[in-house]
């Protein structure tokens, strides 16, 4: 596993090694839920473009607002980088 954080930045990489060869990214689709498992949380991210906001999805609509789509959103802010 790596990690690297730079300037509020960060970045996560899983990789594994086979025996015998080299490190490759372990693949998203090695990572589900238990069956029977009820997941609410969000169901896609997008970095909006000043690159310090995470837009959140949700397949349900969120308990508080008035959102008037099918599906809820959320957005939190980064604190401010160090400096």
């Amino acid at each position: 596993m790596e990690f690297f954080e730079h300037q509020g930045g960060s970045n996560l990489h899983l990789k594994w090694t086979e025996p015998g060869g080299s490190k490759i990214p372990v693949l998203q689709s090695a990572f589900r839920l238990p069956d029977g498992f009820a997941y609410d949380g969000a169901i896609a991210a997008t970095v909006l473009a000043d690159g310090r906001t995470l837009k959140l999805d949700f397949a349900q609509k969120p308990l508080v607002g008035s959102e008037p789509s099918a599906r809820g959103t959320a957005a939190a802010d980064a604190p401010p980088a160090p400096g």
